[in-house]
């Protein structure tokens, strides 16, 4: 969950703001410019603090910007533990696709833990390990919809924990596509594919 407590900081007059507002204010301009062509300014005039206000109560831009991936990243999932709710674990699966289809449709920037993975990723280690962290819990809950329709005989037997990976890999392919503008019909058609095999296996 995010932060929402109040902080109030300055000389004269505190100025009040909420922490998880801020975060998400920072994290908007993290998200469309990348973490390394976003300065310290774009953040003053995105989140209306001052510079001492952030490095007080954030820490650097790095320390912010791990704040606001966190964020992010417990933010989608708690959207993907909603998506995968119903009932039936084929229904999960579809929604999981067609909620991506709709996001990258939102959110032309593309993902912001996938863009984070490809600028920081190779070298940033506490950004990575938010990331794997994030990818190990979203494999868990994919894994859980398959064991529930492996149960139910919705799927057929399969390694249930190299079938979660495909999904996962398969949808961080989706959204390097969608960031570059190539999703096609037969994007389109991979949550539908998919779910076919797994019936069939």
């Amino acid at each position: 969950m995010g932060e929402t407590e109040t902080k109030c900081r300055g000389a004269g007059r505190p100025r009040c703001f909420e922490t998880d507002k801020v975060l998400e204010q920072a994290g908007a301009v993290f998200w469309s410019k990348g973490y390394a062509s976003t300065s310290l300014t774009d953040l003053t005039k995105a989140t209306g603090l001052n510079k001492g206000s952030i490095y007080s109560t954030f820490g650097d831009k790095h320390s912010l910007f791990l704040k606001c991936l966190k964020r992010y990243l417990d933010k989608r999932l708690e959207v993907l533990q909603e998506t995968l709710s119903d009932d039936d674990p084929k229904a999960c699966l579809l929604n999981v696709f067609t909620a991506l289809e709709q996001n990258q449709c939102e959110h032309p920037s593309g993902c912001l833990a996938l863009n984070t993975l490809t600028e920081l990723g190779p070298h940033d280690a506490k950004a990575r390990c938010l990331l794997d962290s994030h990818l190990a819990e979203v494999e868990k809950l994919i894994r859980g919809v398959l064991e529930r329709g492996q149960s139910s005989g919705s799927f057929g037997e399969f390694p249930v924990e190299l079938a979660s990976r495909t999904i996962c890999s398969v949808i961080l392919a989706m959204k390097a596509r969608a960031r570059s503008h190539q999703l096609d019909g037969l994007d389109h058609r991979l949550g539908p594919f998919l779910l076919d095999l797994l019936a069939k296996a």
